[in-house]
């Protein structure tokens, strides 16, 4: 489905202004503000961290937000709660695009789904590894361990998404399948 900015000129003022390394303002929080979910509109913005972002989420609906982390380093996140629905998840990763279009160049891109995606620490790891792995040339241990690390996100998110929807019981029975070495398909429906 079309999406579109609630007021475009509200949504470009306020991105300038977190990129102007003058202006206090560090951080805004966008969230649809129709129910058919087809209109995006400013939910929040502050001049504070991470911190005061967090506080700001809903755990039942799905918020986007793009944070200046440092001079020239800013951040952009999906949040996906649990509690939200399958229609609102599915329709977000669909206007995720929509929304990264507007904002510009991002260190760090994450896709939250728990309070915990979006500690300092996790974001900081995001954003070393991003200013290490950005615009140079590895030498071959620095690559070997870029890989291993993508290869370990790529696998947690492959984790997440084969839990995502199933009940804490079938969570349960996926977890001992996979440190049995089984396969997520041998556990029947979880739902």
């Amino acid at each position: 489905g079309e999406v579109s900015w609630e007021d475009v000129d509200d949504v470009k003022e306020i991105i300038a202004d977190i990129r102007d390394p003058d202006c206090d303002m560090r951080w805004v929080i966008f969230g649809y503000a129709t129910k058919d979910m087809k209109k995006l509109s400013v939910v929040d913005a502050g001049d504070g961290g991470l911190d005061e972002v967090v506080k700001q989420l809903k755990n039942t609906r799905v918020m986007f937000a793009f944070l200046q982390l440092e001079e020239k380093k800013f951040a952009f996140f999906q949040w996906c709660p649990e509690g939200a629905s399958g229609m609102e998840k599915a329709r977000a990763s669909i206007h995720r695009s929509f929304i990264t279009s507007s904002l510009g160049a991002v260190a760090v891109d994450v896709h939250a789904e728990r309070l915990e995606d979006l500690t300092q620490a996790k974001i900081d790891e995001e954003l070393n590894y991003a200013t290490k792995t950005t615009g140079r040339d590895l030498d071959q241990a620095e690559a070997k361990a870029k890989l291993a690390e993508a290869d370990k996100r790529k696998q947690e998110t492959v984790q997440r998404e084969r839990t995502m929807g199933n009940t804490y019981e079938a969570q349960k029975r996926l977890a001992k399948l996979s440190a049995a070495g089984g396969s997520a398909k041998a556990v029947g429906g979880g739902k």
